[in-house]
Parts: structure tokens; sequence; C-alpha cells
């Protein structure tokens, strides 16, 4: 499996994800979340790895309110799906959005979908959000 086909499954992926994001975003009444929850950071800052810049994808990010909304709304948390793959044909996933029951299980289960075997997981929630971690690697297989 070369770099261009990892890519290719990956952005893929993400589109994926972004569509069950969007699903799960519109079927649920829009909760506020702290400010502090829409910082991003870049993938080298997190995993101390070189990744060259064309192996690196993120999510669009959907609209958030302005300050200045007159009717009174207010801000609304950003989801933010980050794919990183590094050179041993590891792929680091980082998501962040609001929590769901089965959430993590979708994940899991596009995850498997794109040929990838979960390395390690890190999961967290706070003020329900969801944060994960993933580390996986592309699964390579024998009969070609």
């Amino acid at each position: 499996v070369d770099k261009a086909s990892i890519l290719a499954e990956t952005i893929a992926y993400l589109k994926e994800l972004e569509k069950r994001v969007e699903e799960l975003e519109s079927s649920s009444q829009p909760s506020p979340c702290p400010l502090e929850t829409r910082s991003r950071r870049k993938c080298h800052e997190i995993t101390g790895k070189k990744v060259s810049a064309g192996a690196k994808r993120k999510a669009p990010a959907p609209e958030v309110a302005s300050d200045d909304d007159t009717d009174g709304e207010r801000r609304h948390c950003v989801s933010n799906v980050n794919v990183t793959i590094m050179d041993n044909k590891e792929v680091l996933l980082e998501l962040q959005c609001q929590w769901k029951e089965l959430l993590m299980t979708r994940v899991f289960d596009a995850i498997k979908g794109v040929s990838l075997d979960v390395l390690s997981v890190q999961a967290s929630t706070s003020d329900g959000l969801l944060g994960l971690k993933i580390q996986a690697k592309v699964v390579i297989s024998a009969a070609k």
C-alpha cells in the first residue's frame, strides 16, 4: 500500500466522518460550549513527529455564531476532526465534538471500514464534549 492510496482512503474516511457529524449536529439541539474547546493545535505539536505537508488533512469546521448575534443565540460547539498520516504507516486521528450516544462505536466502525487497526485510544469527556485521540496502523492485506 503506497502513501497515495493511504491518503485517498483517509480522505474518504474523513468525508464519511464529516457527514456523520453533520447528521448528528442536525438531529439534536445545539448546546453551548466554552470558547476554549474551540482552540486548535497543530499535529506536530501534539505528536512530536515530523509529518510531510501533504499528509495532513483537517476537516473544515462548521460555521459558528458570531459575537454580534442580535437574536441572543449563544456560540455552539465546533466539531474538529484532524487526521495525520505518519511515515511509518500510522494514522493519528483527533476528534473533538459534542458527545452523543454510540458516537465512539460509529467512529470505530468507520476506522474498521478503511482498513485501520487501532493501536491506542485516549478518550475524555468534559461538559458534554467528547475528545478522542486514536492511533492506528494501516492494515496491509496479504491477498492481492
